[in-house]
């Protein structure tokens, strides 16, 4: 058992800069008991970031319902998804994604502002400012853009 957590500690390690939701898939399947029980770094850190990876059925839903061209519905699973788990950041970016494809810019910006609002995880937040497009951008509110705008240039990409 100690040697599994010191390959699991070295694998969280090596993966410091990947994205939560990629680490957490990662270790998704691993049972973290019997590793938190001997005090592996890694299951302490991880029964931390589990809600990025768990806990979001309607999130797929909402994928096919959107590849079926019934982006409305898409839409309201995705709010349903975000109300339950409000963690993960891939149900605001689908929704963000299907508020741009449909022109509404102000939504998807609004979209993005409540994800924000909730990520407490300083990386994840530069790591999803720095990926959006322009228009939404130019959306946001000038105080949050400057918020995340100087937060992330004082950290490296």
């Amino acid at each position: 058992m100690r040697e599994a957590a010191q390959v699991y500690d070295a694998v969280w390690d090596a993966t410091g800069d990947e994205p939560r939701s990629e680490r957490c898939q990662i270790f998704k399947s691993v049972d973290l008991d019997p590793y938190e029980r001997i005090g592996a770094r890694f299951a302490r850190q991880l029964r931390g970031i589990r809600a990025a990876c768990t806990g979001t059925p309607r999130l797929e839903s909402a994928v096919e319902l959107e590849r079926q061209g019934r982006d409305g519905a898409a839409i309201q699973e995705l709010e349903r998804q975000i109300q339950e788990n409000p963690v993960p950041a891939e149900p605001y970016l689908a929704l963000h994604r299907i508020h741009l494809k449909q022109g509404r810019v102000d939504e998807a910006a609004g979209v993005m502002s409540r994800y924000f609002q909730q990520e407490k995880d300083a990386n994840e937040r530069c790591r999803h400012f720095r990926t959006l497009s322009p228009r939404t951008t130019r959306a946001l509110e000038p105080g949050l853009i400057h918020e995340l705008d100087r937060a992330c240039r004082a950290r490296r990409p």
